[in-house]
Order: structure tokens, then C-alpha cells, then sequence
């Protein structure tokens, strides 16, 4: 599992980076809240996977809406994600 969270973290990075270079992201974003984003939708399990399929992209469709680029939006609260702060519940479980 170790190896899939770091391969996940790392495909989550770069598409935060390209986005973020293409200027679709909020400023105010790191690659870490695209993880926890990411982490919710696969959270979503239902029985019917075609379904879970469905309300996965709905979720993400809005949560992306948060994330996206624009001018008049306030700053997000608080500070971003922190490495350690997502990683502490893998750390948990080894041990």
C-alpha cells in the first residue's frame, strides 16, 4: 500500500503541477489539497460500481469547481496540507 500512496502522490503532484503552469488552479492551492481531493472521491463506494463510477465524477466535478482559477474568490482558510499531516495515518497503521 506504501508503494501505491507514493505512486499516487506522485501522479496527483504532476497533474497539480501542469495544471498550476497552465494557470487553472487557484494560486492558493498546493498538490496536497489535490490529493485530499482525490482521496475523498475514491472514498465514495456503493454497491452498483457503475453507480459509485457516477457519483465519483459528480463529486469531483464539484470539488474541482473549488480548486479552479479565478479572481474574486477569498482566500481558502487556513493553512494548506502538510506532507506529515497525510502521510500520519500510513505511519499509524505500520505500526
Amino acid at each position: 500500500m506504501g508503494r501505491d500512496a507514493g505512486r499516487a502522490a506522485g501522479l496527483s503532484t504532476a497533474l497539480f503541477d501542469r495544471a498550476h503552469a497552465a494557470g487553472r488552479v487557484r494560486p492558493d492551492t498546493t498538490a496536497m489539497d489535490v490529493q485530499l481531493v482525490l482521496e475523498a472521491c475514491a472514498a465514495i463506494r456503493i454497491p452498483d460500481a457503475g453507480r459509485t463510477r457516477a457519483l465519483r465524477q459528480r463529486v469531483l466535478a464539484t470539488l474541482l469547481g473549488g480548486l479552479s482559477a479565478e479572481d474574486d474568490r477569498p482566500a481558502l482558510p487556513g493553512p494548506p496540507p502538510q506532507p506529515a499531516e497525510l502521510s500520519w495515518r500510513w505511519a499509524q497503521q505500520v505500526s
